[in-house]
């Protein structure tokens, strides 16, 4: 019952502005120009009659129905088989880079393992000492990174893309 009399309520709100006045101006190229503000047409100020009609198209079956979405695979081919094998490259991009960062924070580990103190330089460039732990967590979120994409590698790419509707040999 509460909803419906803000229904109401919002529909009686927006009844007045629905029932405004219309205006025919003369415009500065001789054209006539339709406004609700009346300080807008200058001089003699009378409302614009509006017709009553009601104007109707008749609609065909075709333009009523949506067309289905196609998938980016179906639509084009060629262009959806380059946008797989770049996904692809990206992929192994991200594993390269995941395997580097892994090997970079294998020598730090072992440093830290030996007994090394290990020093950064800050955006200011000045040296601070930097605590082993920090270096193991971050070898440790390297390690796991570098199994999460080796695994999208593997599996998740090719799974993506068969749900893409893709065809085989685009990630190949």
């Amino acid at each position: 019952m509460g909803y419906r009399v803000g229904i109401l309520l919002a529909f009686l709100s927006i009844a007045p502005a629905a029932r405004a006045e219309i205006y025919a101006c003369p415009g500065p190229g001789g054209e006539t120009l339709y406004t609700t503000d009346a300080s807008q047409c200058g001089g003699a100020v009378t409302p614009h009659a509006l017709k009553g009609q009601v104007q109707r198209t008749e609609t065909s079956p075709a333009a009523v129905t949506r067309p289905r979405s196609v998938p980016a695979a179906r639509r084009d081919d060629a262009s959806a088989a380059a946008e797989w094998a770049a996904r692809r490259r990206d992929a192994e991009r991200a594993v390269a880079e995941s395997e580097r960062r892994v090997a970079t924070g294998t020598e730090l580990v072992k440093a830290c393992n030996r007994g090394a103190i290990l020093r950064a330089d800050d955006e200011n460039g000045i040296p601070h000492e930097v605590p082993c732990s920090s270096i193991q967590r971050k070898f440790a979120d390297a390690q796991r990174e570098l199994a999460e994409r080796r695994a999208y590698l593997a599996d998740g790419l090719a799974e993506d893309c068969r749900r893409a509707g893709c065809l085989p040999g685009w990630i190949r």
